[in-house]
């Protein structure tokens, strides 16, 4: 579970970065006129900072729990066939005629 959790936190920060490096390269220019009218408290790098540990948080999210239903989904169809094995073939009543 550990190992999932991480790795679904490297998928969310390389997603994140990604959305980040494209924010940076094609909307500089928005996000500066946005930090302008804040006021000044904010600075485009707090803005794409801010987007960059956001969207690695929901991105990770969203993997660990569909990582998670995909697992679950596996063991139960492993747990089912095994059991079929293991469980003695039934004959249908009619079978011996």
């Amino acid at each position: 579970m550990r190992a999932r959790f991480l790795g679904s936190l490297v998928i969310g920060a390389v997603i994140a970065a990604a959305l980040v490096a494209f924010e940076d390269k094609f909307r500089r220019a928005a996000l500066m006129a946005s930090a302008a009218k804040s006021g000044g408290h904010q600075t485009v790098t707090s803005i794409l900072a801010d987007g960059f540990v956001g969207t690695t948080l929901i991105a990770g999210l969203i993997v660990f729990v569909l990582a998670t239903v995909l697992a679950r989904r596996r063991r139960g169809d492993r747990r089912r066939q095994r059991q079929d094995s293991l469980q003695p073939r039934r004959r249908r009543a009619d079978a011996w005629r």
